[in-house]
């Protein structure tokens, strides 16, 4: 496809036959002039957009005033939550809905393990099953979130996992902490090489002539102006990896 933003500040995602535009606050070019740009060029291209199906979705602070957000698109729904690849994404970046609706499909996988257990399986195959149909769900995009998780999330997956745990469906007790660890390093490790699709999000790497110890990292450190930024996956990874 040959569509491309207006500004290089506006970014354009395709996947599959799904398009996301995102454009900063700072941007040179508007969010109107942009989604105009994509009806004209979807025209020009004899397809059309189904406005019925696009959503508008403002990223902001909690407590940020009404009349602070832009002015609506024509004919085109803001809404306060959208899916994007099985992730629901909130306007304030909390990932309470998302994790509200992998813990009811989980309940509802462990009454499927109930009913296997009870059919005599073995408490190693369930830990299979459970590993398969359960922590999957659980660490499903995972690092794209995890810095942005409340304790009272926190507390009630952990709690959703000592259940598991406790009717003898698996045969350790996991912790969505441990969990965020080892997903973080993974695919920190995988980014740091240059061919990964993510890579060009890190930082810089430091040049020195000194003989420094040892670190995690050669990454230099990003300025950082909110907990938000400090929160997201690349500089949540920069700074825990030392």
């Amino acid at each position: 496809m040959d569509l491309k933003a207006i500004s290089a500040d506006n970014t354009i995602l395709k996947y599959a036959d799904d398009t996301t535009l995102l454009v900063p606050q700072n941007s040179s070019v508007t969010l109107q002039a942009e989604f105009s740009h994509i009806l004209d060029w979807s025209s020009n291209n004899k397809l059309k957009i189904n406005k019925l199906k696009t959503k508008e979705i403002v990223f902001h602070r909690p407590r940020l005033p009404k009349k602070s957000l832009p002015a609506l698109l024509p004919e085109i729904e803001r809404v306060h939550c959208v899916k994007m690849l099985g992730v629901l994404l909130s306007d304030t970046m909390s990932p309470t809905q998302h994790i509200n609706q992998f813990i009811s499909q989980c309940n509802q996988r462990l009454f499927l393990l109930s009913q296997l257990k009870h059919q005599g399986l073995s408490v190693e195959a369930m830990s299979i099953i459970f590993q398969a149909l359960i922590l999957s769900k659980i660490t499903y995009a995972l690092p794209a979130f995890a810095g942005h998780i409340s304790v009272t999330d926190i507390n009630r997956i952990d709690k959703f996992l000592k259940k598991a745990h406790r009717r003898g469906l698996v045969n350790q007790v996991f912790n969505i902490c441990s969990l965020i660890e080892r997903n973080d390093r993974q695919l920190f490790l995988s980014i740091s090489h240059p061919g990964h699709c993510l890579h060009y999000l890190l930082p810089e790497k430091r040049h020195h002539s000194m003989h420094l110890r040892p670190r995690g990292h050669d990454y230099t450190l990003t300025h950082i102006s909110t907990t938000l930024f400090k929160n997201s996956f690349v500089n949540r990874c920069i700074f825990n990896t030392v």
